[in-house]
């Protein structure tokens, strides 16, 4: 019996600097998607606590906030048949429109 899946989009991602090809440079990204978005929930949930004090200090915000970071894993391929490298991240692609702020070395377009 087969079963079909929908693919979804994914994005992936390479480091560019020859250092940084390492595999525990990718896993280190992984794991610090996944330390954020912990962190993230947590905060969203002191947010949720405190609804009436963040609904004072925004002047009535009809919008609570909330934060989150996309999952990200480590692909390893065979052979090096992709950009030369043999690990990358992958992560969903994010629907939508949206402005990054920063980029992974902290500047900013603002």
């Amino acid at each position: 019996h087969e079963t079909t899946r929908a693919l979804s989009p994914c994005v992936l991602k390479f480091f560019e600097e020859e250092q940084l090809k390492h595999p525990k440079y990718y896993f280190a990204e992984a794991s610090t998607q996944m330390v954020a978005e912990s962190i993230a929930q947590e905060f969203n949930k002191a947010l949720k606590r405190n609804e009436s004090a963040f609904r004072a200090a925004s002047r009535g915000s009809s919008t609570l906030p909330t934060i989150g970071f996309v999952p990200v894993s480590v692909l390893r391929f065979n052979d090096k048949s992709v950009f030369g490298q043999r690990f990358c991240t992958i992560e969903p692609l994010l629907d939508g429109q949206y402005r990054k702020h920063t980029d992974n070395d902290g500047m900013s377009d603002n």
